[in-house]
C-alpha cells in the first residue's frame, strides 16, 4: 500500500481543557497491488506530547473512499509548541507502511488576574503595587511571560509604563509605580486603567 498526505501538515490547533477543539489529518491509502483503495483498513496516529514524548496513539479505520479522516483535539496532556505527527497502517491484511514526520503546532491561551489593587485609593507620593497572576489554558503557572503593565490616567489618557516587572514565583508578577516620580513624571490625580498585555510563544 502507500499512503499519501492529503491535509494536516503545518496545521495548528488550540488546546482546550475538554478537547472541544480540534483539526483534520486526512491520509489517501492506495492498494497498489490491485491499483484501489483497500477495504476499511485500520491506520494508527501518533503525536507528540512534548518534544522528548509520544501519545497512547490513535487508531481508526479508513472509509470507504480509502481515506483516513483523524480529527486531533489536544487536551491538557499536549505540550504547546510545534508537534510531529506520522502515521502507520496497523492491519494485518496489508503490510505495514509509515508516513514521513508531519508537523502540527499546538497552541495555548494565557489568562492574566489581577491580584492587586482591587479599587484601593493612594495618596500621591505614595508607591502603586501591581501584582497579576498568569495561567494557562489547563490552569498551569506561567513562569516566563513576557508581560508589559500599563497605568492610563482617566483624567488626562496619559500613559505610564512600569520600569520593572519582577517573577516572584507560582506564576505570580509584580511591578511597582512611583506616583511621584514615573520617570520623571508626577502621575495625575485621580482614576487609573490597569492594563496589562502578556505574550509567549505558542500562546
Amino acid at each position: 500500500i502507500t499512503i499519501t498526505h492529503i491535509t494536516g501538515n503545518s496545521s495548528s490547533v488550540n488546546v482546550t481543557v475538554s478537547s472541544t477543539q480540534s483539526v483534520l489529518f486526512a491520509l489517501r491509502i492506495n492498494d497498489t497491488d490491485n491499483s484501489t483503495k483497500p477495504i476499511p483498513m485500520n491506520i494508527t496516529v501518533w503525536t507528540q506530547l512534548t518534544n522528548e514524548t509520544w501519545d497512547w496513539s490513535t487508531t481508526n479505520l479508513t472509509n470507504s473512499s480509502g481515506y483516513l479522516n483523524y480529527y486531533f483535539a489536544p487536551n491538557c496532556s499536549y505540550t504547546p509548541g510545534e508537534n510531529v505527527w506520522y502515521a502507520e497502517s496497523s492491519d494485518r491484511y496489508y503490510d505495514n507502511e509509515t508516513t514521513t514526520n508531519f508537523t502540527v503546532t499546538i497552541n495555548g491561551t494565557l489568562t492574566n488576574y489581577l491580584l492587586e489593587p482591587s479599587g484601593q485609593e493612594v495618596l500621591r507620593n505614595e508607591n502603586v503595587s501591581i501584582v497579576v497572576k498568569v495561567n494557562d489554558t489547563c490552569g498551569n503557572n506561567i513562569t516566563d511571560a513576557n508581560m508589559s503593565i500599563y497605568m492610563i490616567s482617566e483624567k488626562t489618557g496619559e500613559i505610564f509604563t512600569c520600569a520593572q516587572i519582577n517573577h516572584t514565583g507560582n506564576g505570580t508578577y509584580n511591578c511597582t509605580f512611583n506616583t511621584s516620580n514615573n520617570g520623571g513624571v508626577i502621575m495625575p490625580a485621580k482614576g487609573y486603567t490597569i492594563e496589562i498585555n502578556t505574550s509567549k510563544s505558542y500562546y
